[in-house]
């Protein structure tokens, strides 16, 4: 009699050494892991691919993002400023 956590434990990839942790309801002991539904397959594999997504960094990516669109125009609005063509306090 297995359960869905030793299940889960032999569906998820080798090269994954995290314990994968997945609420599928009621357990069902005359399941056997060949035998897993096609919902309990796709939850398998969204929450890896989950995992694997959640330790993405993006940081770099929006702070670039960020950077080209905001300091054209801070640097445009900056230069209008210093050279009078722009009064900010009338």
């Amino acid at each position: 009699m297995k359960t869905i956590r030793e299940q889960l434990s032999n569906e998820v990839e080798a090269e994954d050494e995290q314990e994968v942790t997945i609420s599928l309801g009621i357990a069902e002991p005359e399941i056997a892991p060949k035998e897993l539904t096609i919902h309990q397959k796709r939850n398998i594999r969204r929450q890896d691919y989950l995992n694997k997504v959640s330790e993405r960094n993006d940081a770099p990516f929006f702070a670039t993002v960020a950077a080209f669109v905001l300091i054209p125009p801070i640097c445009i609005l900056g230069y209008a400023v210093a050279t009078g063509y722009v009064d900010l306090f009338p």
